[in-house]
């Protein structure tokens, strides 16, 4: 816009147009001077000397102990299970303190002892509720399954295709064939290996009493 147009619009209407590269300049002004404000606070606190303090004690110790014991590093592994036992408090911290518990229960927002389930939940690894409930739970839930292996290698592909792309009955959230499937035919497969061994074991001792 031509400088006459502007100055026509604040003559008529009072309006003043403000170039918008000067609102950005104040604003990451304003921005700066609130972390260099925030920063020089953070330097006058006394929580922040009393941690430099602590710090700078803390290596005299390591470089002493290393220095006339040779136990440098067990110091350093008992230092940081110090720091780590003392940090897993379950309540509420103040801002910008830490905690190692909070990697794991962002603002304790979550009771003690169903965290490892969450943690389980967050990474992807779900439980078999085979291993949680028993066999009983996991009958009520799926439906017969009843996978026989055909001779016929098309024969089982086919079976597959037909049941493994339904969700798992297991409560995964996968297919079945990628979850529980597996699992069922190790164990069909040791049943039937168990079988066998049964009636070799029966067929020999046929043979021997025959013989006696």
């Amino acid at each position: 816009m031509s400088e006459n147009k502007a100055n026509q619009l604040e003559k008529d209407y009072g309006i003043e147009l403000v170039d918008s590269s000067e609102i950005q300049l104040k604003k990451k002004y304003d921005n700066y001077k609130y972390k260099k404000l925030a920063f020089h606070e953070r330097i006058l606190t006394f929580r922040f000397w009393k941690y430099i303090i602590f710090i700078f004690l803390w290596l005299i110790s390591l470089k002493l102990i290393e220095k006339y014991t040779g136990f440098g590093s067990m110091f350093l592994i008992a230092s940081i299970l110090v720091l780590i036992f003392t940090n897993l408090s379950h309540k509420e911290r103040k801002e910008g303190e830490l905690s190692a518990y909070s990697i794991f229960n962002e603002g304790a927002k979550r009771i003690l002892g169903d965290n490892p389930e969450q943690f389980m939940a967050q990474f992807g690894i779900n439980r078999n509720r085979d291993d949680q409930n028993g066999e009983e739970e996991i009958k009520k839930n799926k439906k017969v399954v009843d996978l026989q292996i055909p001779k016929d290698s098309k024969e089982w592909m086919k079976q597959i295709s037909k049941m493994g792309n339904k969700p798992c009955y297991c409560g995964s959230d996968k297919k079945y064939k990628k979850c529980c499937y597996y699992r069922e035919l190790r164990q069909q497969q040791e049943s039937q290996d168990y079988k066998k061994r049964q009636q070799d074991q029966q067929y020999k001792e046929a043979i021997y009493s025959d013989e006696d």
